[in-house]
């Protein structure tokens, strides 16, 4: 069984820990959990895109 590489970008801010500490204490999320979640947000919105992309592509062909 392969594994599947997935690279996501996330636009955060320059303070990073205090940033997270901040956002994960505001959701009642652990550190590790909000990070999973914005990951998971992440990669919803980069396959979101990649369909239209793709649809797109198709469209034009």
């Amino acid at each position: 069984m392969s594994q599947l590489k997935i690279h996501v970008t996330l636009q955060l801010p320059d303070d990073l820990n205090a940033w997270v500490n901040f956002k994960s204490q505001s959701e009642k999320r652990s550190k590790r959990n909000f990070l999973m979640l914005l990951i998971e947000q992440a990669r919803e919105i980069d396959l979101a895109s990649r369909e239209l992309k793709k649809q797109a592509e198709q469209n034009n062909d």
